[in-house]
């Protein structure tokens, strides 16, 4: 189990720091739509959405990155009091039973969402917006499954810590 985990966690951590460098061609493009819209009283409706398609990328990347990191929002003052033993059952249960379940609602839902997008080439309803609607909207199905491989990867390593011997 601990392979297939090593393999999840590595693909993720991959495929989250490629997307990582989307953060950087975002603080470029808000620091050009500031210089344009006060120095040069000119802006750009497409490049405004593309600021926000970069943010939910980082974000919804993000989240997956996270988990596989062990740095995800969870109540660390009185996980950080528990022995590891129930720390590894509490990461198991809110794995199994909370992030899992949910993002794989998300997830199958999310699918027609984008499909109905792609289906009527929805588009921006801003003058000079971006076109293709449908990709940002892919993002979150495709975000969905990276929480849900975390999760997974995360319950794999929980149950192999479990099952060693000098657990308490």
């Amino acid at each position: 189990m601990s392979k297939f985990a090593n393999w999840i966690e590595n693909a993720l951590k991959k495929f989250c720091e490629c997307c990582l460098w989307a953060n950087f061609l975002l603080i470029f493009l808000i620091v050009f739509q500031v210089v344009a819209r006060y120095v040069f009283n000119f802006t750009w409706a497409s490049l405004e959405e593309l600021q926000w398609h970069l943010f939910a990328l980082a974000m919804f990347t993000g989240v997956a990155y996270a988990i596989v990191e062990g740095s995800h929002v969870r109540a660390d003052i009185l996980f950080a009091k528990f022995t590891k033993k129930w720390q590894g059952i509490v990461e198991l249960v809110t794995m199994g039973l909370c992030v899992i379940p949910f993002f794989s609602l998300i997830l199958l839902y999310s699918i027609s969402y984008v499909e109905r997008s792609y289906a009527v080439s929805e588009m921006s309803s801003s003058p000079g917006g971006l076109p293709y609607r449908c990709l940002i909207k892919a993002l979150i199905p495709l975000a969905c499954l990276l929480i849900n491989f975390a999760a997974v990867a995360k319950i794999l390593r929980v149950i192999d810590s479990l099952r060693a011997k000098n657990v308490s």
